[in-house]
């Protein structure tokens, strides 16, 4: 699709075209079954006449609605795998994406019970190279919470333009009448040594995000040390699980650094008048707490390696040899 192209050279993965019936009907989908404010906001773009009309969708379609955990055209999913790269001392959690709270069912079964039985370990690798995103559900309400002994907390910032499209979502959204919301040029920048100077002078709303995670009632607690395995294909929720890592230091980082583009919420959709398409765009600027903008310079691991892909077997695997060296194993 040219739209497509062009949008591309914008370099931001979560800016593209609706291309097809099936994209349209997923999105139409994930927002009919959501609580927030993508329900009064996406699914007024995705319910447009004329945006039916463009991708052949009939009004009087039903849209499929799913429960939590396992549903019958899902049931089949396999995600996550997990396996012992030291018996009894180094566990492995492999998640190549962040599947949604509808469909996780199978990942919760697999990983509750591996976990389970690995409590006692030395140490945990969770491993997300290649991780394009999903769901932040995953991580925030399922996977740390299962590991973690303690409450951890993590504080961003989202900056937004002014202009008709951000102002409609800023209210619908209620984002604008939160605590933490408020105009940039009343901001104190003081901690933020990071910020880009074009804030001031690009952005008119800032919110600062402050997020906490308690451990869940079947929490593990795990006391051993936690890895998170990243490369560049390490965007959106997967992206965010990532920063809150480096930040709150739930996990040590080994790889490459990430694709970014993680702190914030859902991009927008944004119907064209005329045509019907719709086009999807990232709508906030998300920064860590010192201001450092998480599209830009993305997360950098705390121990890089050169050679930072998924490998066939452990053995050949740069990274979790890196794991192996920081553990003293030899093997």
């Amino acid at each position: 699709m040219t739209l497509n192209s062009i949008l591309s050279e914008l370099n931001n993965g979560h800016t593209h075209m609706i291309t097809n019936s099936s994209q349209f009907r997923d999105f139409r989908e994930i927002y009919s079954m959501n609580k927030g404010w993508q329900k009064k906001v996406q699914l007024l773009v995705l319910n447009n006449k004329k945006a039916l009309a463009r991708y052949n969708i009939d009004k009087n379609e039903k849209v499929q609605v799913l429960n939590q955990g396992k549903n019958e055209n899902t049931e089949g999913i396999r995600n996550a795998s997990t396996k012992d790269i030291v018996e009894g001392k180094i566990g492995y959690i492999y998640i190549p994406q962040m599947i949604s709270y509808y469909n996780m069912g199978n990942d919760i079964e697999l990983i509750d019970e591996y976990l389970n039985n690995i409590k006692e370990y030395q140490a945990l690798i969770i491993d997300i190279r290649g991780n394009g995103g999903g769901d932040s559900y995953y991580w925030i309400s399922y996977l740390v919470p299962k590991l973690i002994d303690k409450v951890y907390e993590n504080t961003t910032y989202s900056f937004w333009k002014d202009g008709e499209i951000i102002n409609n979502y800023l209210k619908k959204s209620k984002v604008k009448y939160s605590t933490g919301f408020g105009e940039v040029k009343d901001l104190d920048t003081t901690k933020l040594v990071n910020l880009p100077v074009e804030v001031k002078e690009d952005f008119k709303y800032y919110s600062k995000n402050t997020m906490e995670i308690s451990p869940s009632e079947d929490s593990i607690k795990f006391k051993g040390n936690i890895y998170m395995l990243v490369d560049k294909g390490v965007y959106s929720s997967s992206e965010a699980f990532a920063s809150f890592a480096k930040q709150t230091g739930f996990a040590t980082l080994i790889g490459e650094r990430t694709g970014g583009d993680g702190i914030g919420s859902d991009p927008l959709l944004h119907m064209l008048p005329n045509s019907g398409y719709i086009f999807r765009f990232s709508k906030d600027m998300g920064t860590t707490a010192d201001g450092t903008s998480n599209e830009e310079f993305k997360t950098e691991p705390d121990y890089e390696i050169q050679y930072a892909g998924k490998t066939g077997n452990f053995e050949n695997d740069y990274c979790i040899k890196k794991v192996l060296e920081l553990e003293e194993i030899n093997r």
